[in-house]
Protein backbone atom coordinates (compact mmCIF):
# COMPACT_ATOMS: atom_id res chain seq x y z
CA UNK A 1 0.00 0.00 0.00
CA UNK A 2 1.50 3.38 -0.98
CA UNK A 3 0.39 6.54 0.79
CA UNK A 4 -0.10 9.85 -1.04
CA UNK A 5 2.67 11.52 0.98
CA UNK A 6 5.83 11.05 -1.11
CA UNK A 7 7.98 10.84 2.01
CA UNK A 8 6.32 7.64 3.17
CA UNK A 9 5.93 4.18 1.76
CA UNK A 10 4.19 1.40 3.63
CA UNK A 11 5.13 -2.14 2.78
CA UNK A 12 2.57 -4.70 3.73
CA UNK A 13 3.80 -7.15 6.31
CA UNK A 14 2.74 -10.30 4.52
CA UNK A 15 4.79 -13.38 3.93
CA UNK A 16 8.54 -13.57 4.18
CA UNK A 17 10.52 -10.52 3.12
CA UNK A 18 14.20 -10.20 2.43
CA UNK A 19 16.32 -7.08 2.45
CA UNK A 20 16.22 -5.29 -0.88
CA UNK A 21 18.66 -2.75 -2.30
CA UNK A 22 17.43 0.84 -2.32
CA UNK A 23 16.98 2.65 -5.65
CA UNK A 24 20.02 4.18 -7.38
CA UNK A 25 21.60 6.99 -5.33
CA UNK A 26 19.53 6.17 -2.24
CA UNK A 27 20.83 4.96 1.12
CA UNK A 28 18.92 2.51 3.28
CA UNK A 29 19.11 2.64 7.07
CA UNK A 30 17.86 -0.50 8.78
CA UNK A 31 17.40 -0.25 12.51
CA UNK A 32 16.26 -2.62 15.21
CA UNK A 33 15.87 -2.43 18.95
CA UNK A 34 15.34 -5.15 21.52
CA UNK A 35 14.49 -5.30 25.19
CA UNK A 36 14.45 -8.24 27.57
CA UNK A 37 11.95 -7.86 30.38
CA UNK A 38 13.67 -10.78 32.12
CA UNK A 39 17.13 -9.17 32.25
CA UNK A 40 16.08 -5.54 31.84
CA UNK A 41 18.74 -5.11 29.14
CA UNK A 42 18.18 -3.31 25.85
CA UNK A 43 20.24 -3.20 22.70
CA UNK A 44 20.09 -1.41 19.37
CA UNK A 45 21.55 -2.09 15.94
CA UNK A 46 21.88 -0.03 12.77
CA UNK A 47 23.05 -1.02 9.29
CA UNK A 48 23.51 1.60 6.54
CA UNK A 49 23.82 0.38 2.94
CA UNK A 50 23.97 2.05 -0.46
CA UNK A 51 22.17 1.16 -3.69
CA UNK A 52 24.82 -1.47 -4.50
CA UNK A 53 24.12 -3.16 -1.16
CA UNK A 54 27.53 -2.10 0.14
CA UNK A 55 27.62 -1.65 3.91
CA UNK A 56 28.62 1.93 4.67
CA UNK A 57 28.22 1.73 8.42
CA UNK A 58 26.91 -0.63 11.06
CA UNK A 59 26.98 -0.83 14.82
CA UNK A 60 25.26 -2.16 17.86
CA UNK A 61 25.29 -0.92 21.42
CA UNK A 62 23.57 -1.34 24.74
CA UNK A 63 21.11 1.38 25.71
CA UNK A 64 18.93 2.26 28.65
CA UNK A 65 15.30 1.64 27.75
CA UNK A 66 12.21 0.63 29.69
CA UNK A 67 10.69 -1.43 26.89
CA UNK A 68 11.12 -2.61 23.31
CA UNK A 69 9.29 0.39 21.84
CA UNK A 70 11.73 2.82 23.46
CA UNK A 71 14.67 0.75 22.17
CA UNK A 72 13.16 0.89 18.65
CA UNK A 73 12.72 4.67 18.88
CA UNK A 74 16.25 5.23 20.21
CA UNK A 75 17.80 3.23 17.38
CA UNK A 76 15.81 5.04 14.70
CA UNK A 77 17.12 8.30 16.14
CA UNK A 78 20.69 6.92 15.97
CA UNK A 79 20.10 5.94 12.33
CA UNK A 80 18.80 9.42 11.54
CA UNK A 81 21.88 10.95 13.19
CA UNK A 82 24.14 8.77 11.03
CA UNK A 83 22.32 9.75 7.83
CA UNK A 84 22.43 13.45 8.64
CA UNK A 85 26.09 13.39 9.77
CA UNK A 86 27.11 11.65 6.53
CA UNK A 87 25.21 14.24 4.47
CA UNK A 88 23.09 11.66 2.68
CA UNK A 89 20.39 13.30 0.58
CA UNK A 90 18.09 10.34 -0.20
CA UNK A 91 17.43 8.01 2.70
CA UNK A 92 15.03 5.14 3.31
CA UNK A 93 14.53 4.19 6.95
CA UNK A 94 13.31 0.63 7.51
CA UNK A 95 11.89 -0.53 10.83
CA UNK A 96 9.99 -3.58 11.96
CA UNK A 97 7.96 -1.88 14.71
CA UNK A 98 4.46 -1.01 13.52
CA UNK A 99 3.89 1.36 16.46
CA UNK A 100 7.09 3.31 15.83
CA UNK A 101 6.39 3.37 12.10
CA UNK A 102 2.94 4.88 12.73
CA UNK A 103 4.32 7.39 15.22
CA UNK A 104 7.14 8.71 12.98
CA UNK A 105 4.61 9.18 10.18
CA UNK A 106 2.13 10.95 12.44
CA UNK A 107 2.30 14.73 12.03
CA UNK A 108 -0.08 15.22 14.97
CA UNK A 109 2.20 15.05 18.03
CA UNK A 110 -0.77 14.63 20.36
CA UNK A 111 -1.36 11.16 18.89
CA UNK A 112 2.20 9.87 19.34
CA UNK A 113 2.74 7.27 22.07
CA UNK A 114 3.69 9.36 25.10
CA UNK A 115 6.55 7.01 26.06
CA UNK A 116 8.49 7.84 22.89
CA UNK A 117 7.12 11.28 22.02
CA UNK A 118 10.34 13.21 22.76
CA UNK A 119 12.46 10.75 20.77
CA UNK A 120 10.05 10.83 17.82
CA UNK A 121 10.18 14.62 17.86
CA UNK A 122 14.00 14.39 17.71
CA UNK A 123 13.69 12.05 14.72
CA UNK A 124 11.37 14.52 12.96
CA UNK A 125 13.85 17.36 13.50
CA UNK A 126 16.76 15.27 12.20
CA UNK A 127 15.04 13.91 9.07
CA UNK A 128 13.63 17.32 8.14
CA UNK A 129 17.17 18.26 7.09
CA UNK A 130 17.24 15.42 4.54
CA UNK A 131 16.32 16.28 0.97
CA UNK A 132 14.36 13.05 0.39
CA UNK A 133 13.29 10.50 3.00
CA UNK A 134 11.00 7.51 3.17
CA UNK A 135 9.91 5.34 6.06
CA UNK A 136 9.17 1.68 5.42
CA UNK A 137 7.66 -0.95 7.65
CA UNK A 138 9.22 -4.35 7.00
CA UNK A 139 9.10 -7.69 8.72
CA UNK A 140 12.05 -9.05 10.62
CA UNK A 141 13.24 -11.07 7.62
CA UNK A 142 14.12 -7.83 5.83
CA UNK A 143 15.95 -6.51 8.89
CA UNK A 144 18.18 -9.44 9.89
CA UNK A 145 21.53 -7.64 9.82
CA UNK A 146 20.33 -4.87 12.15
CA UNK A 147 18.69 -7.54 14.31
CA UNK A 148 22.05 -9.35 14.59
CA UNK A 149 23.82 -6.19 15.81
CA UNK A 150 20.95 -5.57 18.25
CA UNK A 151 21.14 -9.05 19.77
CA UNK A 152 24.91 -8.90 20.10
CA UNK A 153 24.77 -5.57 21.93
CA UNK A 154 21.91 -6.64 24.22
CA UNK A 155 23.96 -9.68 25.20
CA UNK A 156 26.97 -7.48 25.92
CA UNK A 157 29.00 -8.75 22.96
CA UNK A 158 31.41 -6.38 21.24
CA UNK A 159 30.83 -6.19 17.49
CA UNK A 160 33.33 -3.38 16.91
CA UNK A 161 35.68 -5.56 14.84
CA UNK A 162 32.98 -6.84 12.47
CA UNK A 163 34.65 -5.38 9.35
CA UNK A 164 38.00 -7.06 9.83
CA UNK A 165 36.66 -10.34 11.18
CA UNK A 166 32.98 -10.66 10.23
CA UNK A 167 31.29 -13.45 12.18
CA UNK A 168 30.10 -16.30 9.98
CA UNK A 169 26.49 -15.77 11.05
CA UNK A 170 26.62 -12.14 9.91
CA UNK A 171 28.28 -13.15 6.62
CA UNK A 172 25.43 -15.63 6.15
CA UNK A 173 22.86 -12.86 6.62
CA UNK A 174 24.57 -10.65 4.05
CA UNK A 175 24.81 -13.55 1.60
CA UNK A 176 21.10 -14.24 2.08
CA UNK A 177 20.46 -10.54 1.39
CA UNK A 178 22.29 -11.01 -1.91
CA UNK A 179 25.08 -8.57 -1.13
CA UNK A 180 28.75 -9.18 -0.44
CA UNK A 181 30.00 -9.12 3.11
CA UNK A 182 32.12 -6.03 3.87
CA UNK A 183 35.88 -6.48 3.90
Amino acid sequence: MIMNDTSMIIKEKQGLQFWQKPPHEWIKVNSDGAFSSHSGKAGIGVVVRNSDGEVLDAFGKSVVARDALMAEALVMREGAKLAVAANHEKVIFEVDSAILFADVNNKDCSKIDWKIKAVVQDIHILVNSLQHKKFQLVNRGANLAADWFTKQSRLGMNSADWRRHPPSFLVGIWNKDGVPAPH
